[in-house]
């Protein structure tokens, strides 16, 4: 389709990872990677922010990072140790909702995909200085 994947690598070990990323590259698709722990709510030591920097320059593609910590300094940390992507889980008047936000490569647009239910809201907004 030419669109863009992510892979989480939550309850993915590197052999499986490494298999998956060898087909998308023989594929020439466009991916990038989240570190992800499958934790709920995610504790400090599970948090794996440090995986951040090795899927980087394992794979040299793009990583973000799945935060399940519900704490707004892991995905300030995340993004300060490489991280490209930050996807999370909100719930707001009782509606659980799944954010994603991404700074692409290619463009200096920040993209918001809000999940509610079956479904999603976007929203762009040009960050071009």
């Amino acid at each position: 389709t030419g669109k863009s994947i992510i892979i989480s690598s939550g309850m993915s070990s590197f052999d499986e990872l490494d298999q998956v990323v060898h087909y998308l590259k023989s594929q020439a698709a466009n991916f990038s990677i989240l570190q992800c722990t499958t934790a709920y709510p995610t504790l400090p030591h599970q948090y794996g922010l440090n995986l951040i920097t090795q899927l980087k320059e394992h794979y040299n593609v793009p990583v973000g990072f799945s935060d399940h910590s519900a704490k707004t300094a892991t995905g300030i940390a995340a993004v300060a140790l490489g991280a490209e992507i930050l996807e999370f889980a909100l719930r707001f008047i009782g509606i659980e909702a799944m954010i994603l936000v991404a700074k692409t490569p290619f463009t200096n647009v920040l993209l918001f995909i809000l999940f509610i239910g079956n479904s999603f809201f976007i929203h762009i907004e040009d960050i071009t200085i």
